[in-house]
């Protein structure tokens, strides 16, 4: 026993963990997770810390979304989930298919969710390509839902396929996605097509300015998951500012104004000038009338490649109403499309 404690100390285990003041006890080096958290105490990086969060989410149970969190990357999500303009992510995989033929750079993306405490039922992956010397503009995500929405509490899984097209010296680009659909209400489980159409409007490339508009599922098989939504989004900010500003307007009836004040979400990044210090985000969703904030950290390792993030959801009237966003991401940049009229898979 004496030769135990010995160990536990050496680990940096011997005072009170996390662990402890939650009321699980103070696990030792031979217990799940307690080598994991010697080494987040003794290197304290910021890689450690997110594969911890990870396994502190699997441990627990599992609790459905709300549709309009959708399990995107976090910096989509940080940002309010207003990124509808934003060409730079892949989460325009989701949200505008026309914003791929406006990025300049490959992305890949693995996303996990949890909600007010529960382990990840929610997850996505999504890959972009940038309209680089071949022209090809085409994207591919995965995302799987255990939501619920206004028809009850449901899991689905979806396929996206999206296509962009991009005229030659263009500022406008436009796109469709074919979505393959499974969904399972009441443990049954029905199959279906979507299809969302977008397009994007880049007003002005060196302040970055982009209008940008979509209609999510508005033809295709009729699933209970997946009505038809509009949106209207407007992006400020490019590569060369530190601060980009984002709004998004759900516009499925857009004459009525106090329609549109109940349904809207605002957002905002900002990178430091030290590559070192992670990117900061802020966001207001507004949906149906109740307000909810969030806020996300990015930080780049790898030389800038590898992309670490987490973002988190509340309702300030729910305060144990908590939804959380980790995600990690591989970039590579692209450059400017020499044959931006060309459109591939």
């Amino acid at each position: 026993m004496e030769s135990r404690n010995r160990q536990i100390k050496r680990v940096g285990l011997g005072s009170p963990t996390y662990a402890s003041r939650v009321g699980l006890g103070s696990p030792t080096p031979d217990q799940v997770g307690g080598r994991l958290y010697a080494k987040i105490v003794k290197r304290g990086r910021l890689t450690y810390a997110i594969i911890a969060l990870c396994t502190l989410h699997l441990a627990l149970f599992a609790a459905p979304f709300p549709f309009h969190l959708p399990p995107l990357s976090s910096s989509s999500v940080g940002s309010g989930l207003s990124t509808l303009a934003e060409g730079d992510d892949p989460s325009t995989v989701f949200w505008n298919p026309a914003g791929i033929a406006m990025m300049n750079q490959m992305s890949a993306q693995l996303t996990l969710t949890s909600f007010e405490g529960g382990k990840p039922a929610s997850w996505s992956a999504l890959v972009a390509n940038s309209a680089n010397r071949d022209a090809s503009q085409f994207g591919l995500g995965l995302i799987r839902r255990h939501s619920s929405n206004s028809a009850g509490e449901f899991t689905s899984f979806e396929v996206l396929n999206p296509l962009a097209y991009r005229g030659i010296r263009s500022k406008v680009a436009w796109g469709f996605t074919p979505k393959f659909v499974a969904e399972n209400f009441d443990g049954k489980w029905v199959y279906g097509m979507k299809l969302d159409a977008g397009v994007s409007l880049q007003t002005e490339r060196t302040s970055g300015m982009t209008l940008a508009f979509v209609m999510q599922n508005f033809a295709g098989s009729n699933l209970r998951a997946f009505p038809w939504d509009s949106w209207g989004g407007l992006k400020s900010g490019s590569e060369r500012n530190r601060l980009r500003m984002y709004l998004q307007v759900r516009l499925d009836k857009p004459f009525e104004f106090d329609y549109l004040s109940r349904n809207y979400r605002v957002g905002a990044r900002l990178k430091p000038e030290d590559k070192k210090m992670p990117e900061v985000r802020a966001g207001l969703i507004r949906e149906r009338g109740v307000g909810q904030y969030t806020a996300g950290l990015g930080y780049r390792a790898g030389g800038g490649t590898s992309l670490f993030e987490y973002a988190i959801v509340w309702n300030p009237d729910e305060r144990s109403s908590f939804a959380h966003f980790l995600t990690y991401g591989y970039h590579v940049a692209g450059g400017t499309p020499t044959k931006p009229g060309s459109m591939s898979w």
